[in-house]
């Protein structure tokens, strides 16, 4: 059903305006709603990227938000759901690495101008399973290729997750944001905001283990920008205090 949408409109705007449908039901708390919408996020992508004659070359706005939201899942207490979810996101991985074929061909680069590390060859023999409970690879298969907007959507909503009632979601969230600001902190527009989300998320995290991974988030962020994280952790503790 969904594939005969998209061979209706071959393209990202008919790809997006159906993931903004199954997107909300990922986080399902309901089993069967999680493991019905991921797999029909593999079925849509699994599409794209088999089919040579998908226009990519539109933005994919979602990515950022898509990516927080399959890596989460890879870690799911329903094992299917987390290797359905980890095959979602190796597809999703492939069409990232084909809207860019152009300028790879060229000169192995992004658009941000760094050379590229993540082909799809580096992940070829493991296949789908590379992120099966390895949350850590999905900040080096995909951070260097999202623009500056399609991190703030993922850290915004891995942020939320920091909350999150499961441990393993939570724990889960703390290293990939992690992981991300490490691999992106350079590439962070919105350093005040993201800094003061997290700042306010801290009190909230009782789980030890995800406020530790936090609080190594953010001494990687600022082992990147330290001027601007002290400058907005002053700021937030402030206003905090008032």
């Amino acid at each position: 059903m969904l594939t005969s949408l998209l061979s209706e409109t071959p393209n990202m705007e008919g790809l997006q305006e159906i993931l903004i449908h199954t997107n909300s039901w990922i986080e399902s708390e309901k089993t069967y709603e999680r493991e019905r919408a991921v797999k029909s996020t593999i079925h849509v992508l699994k599409f794209v990227s088999e089919h040579l004659d998908f226009d990519v070359s539109q933005e994919f706005s979602l990515l950022g938000q898509l990516v927080a939201l399959l890596a989460l899942r890879t870690v799911d207490s329903v094992k299917e759901i987390g290797e359905q979810a980890a095959e979602a996101m190796y597809h999703l991985h492939y069409i990232t690495m084909s809207k860019m074929v152009k300028e790879m061909e060229k000169r192995h680069k992004n658009r941000k101008g760094n050379v590229v590390k993540w082909l799809r060859e580096d992940f070829f023999i493991p296949g789908p399973s590379v992120f099966y409970n390895n949350i850590s690879k999905v900040a080096k298969a995909f951070g260097e290729h999202l623009t500056t907007d399609q991190i703030t959507d993922l850290v915004l909503k891995v942020i939320d997750s920091l909350v999150h009632e499961e441990k393993i979601i939570s724990q889960a969230a703390a290293v990939l944001l992690s992981s991300f600001l490490e691999e992106c902190g350079m590439d962070l527009e919105n350093l005040p905001m993201i800094v003061k989300e997290i700042y306010n998320h801290l009190s909230t995290i009782h789980d030890p283990v995800t406020k530790e991974e936090t609080m190594k988030g953010i001494c990687n962020l600022a082992s990147k920008r330290l001027n601007g994280v002290v400058d907005c952790l002053l700021e937030s503790s402030v206003e905090c205090d008032r």
